[in-house]
């Protein structure tokens, strides 16, 4: 956690203060930790709002399955015909 803080910016380190505050006062301090450093091994921020979740998650006993999540069901969505272009009309000018 302490390499995370010295590289995050002030705003994340400020989030991940405020996330660990409240998952301690939900589970206690070692959990809190605990979930934090899960999720900056896994790359992401504990400021992002997972940690509270995950404390209480670990709190009870209740290891977060690992599983490669299958997402090529979406792939019909991909119709390749997207230009990746947005449209902007100006209100007013």
């Amino acid at each position: 956690m302490a390499d995370w803080l010295d590289t995050a910016d002030n705003r994340s380190r400020s989030r991940a203060f405020a996330a660990l505050e409240d998952a301690t006062a939900a589970t206690d301090y070692a959990t809190a930790m605990s979930a934090a450093q899960s999720l900056i091994t896994g790359g992401d921020d504990p400021g992002a709002g997972g940690l509270g979740m995950l404390a209480r998650r670990l709190g009870e006993g209740i290891e977060p399955v690992a599983s490669v999540t299958d997402l090529s069901v979406y792939d019909r969505y991909n119709t390749g015909t997207a230009t990746g272009t947005v449209s902007v009309k100006k209100v007013g000018a």
